[in-house]
């Protein structure tokens, strides 16, 4: 991704509600922006985010720097992750890099992906 693509995106993100997390929870990636989708209530009565979308991303802009890589012709990788978790114990993920600027999509594309966890995927007990 380039580095115009990238500012695109993280504007889009953050005029969207998104959050930027600066450390890697995942994987490897550098940071990423997040949001939930969804919210339920626990039995104590809170909210709790079942459902959040984040975007991965893979900084190589600093990496080329560090390590004088000229090689690396794209300056950002992007992941998107869509986590579904109904209670502490169910971790359902998706993952895809096919079109991490269409935000509209993949916000549609998190809700579609709870509702079929939810539909087929039984609940597993709290540990």
């Amino acid at each position: 991704m380039t580095i115009e693509e990238f500012e695109k995106l993280k504007k889009g993100l953050l005029d969207k509600g998104y959050k930027k997390q600066n450390y890697s929870i995942f994987s490897r990636e550098d940071y990423s922006y997040y949001k939930p989708i969804r919210y339920e209530k626990d039995e104590y009565g809170d909210n709790r985010a079942v459902c959040q979308i984040f975007y991965k991303v893979y900084d190589y802009v600093e990496y080329k720097k560090k390590y004088s890589r000229n090689d690396i012709e794209d300056h950002y990788g992007v992941e998107v992750l869509i986590d579904v978790s109904r209670n502490v114990s169910e971790r359902e993920e998706y993952i895809t890099t096919a079109n991490p600027l269409d935000i509209e999509a993949n916000e549609k594309n998190a809700k579609k992906f709870y509702e079929f966890i939810e539909k087929n995927v039984p609940l597993q007990k709290e540990y």
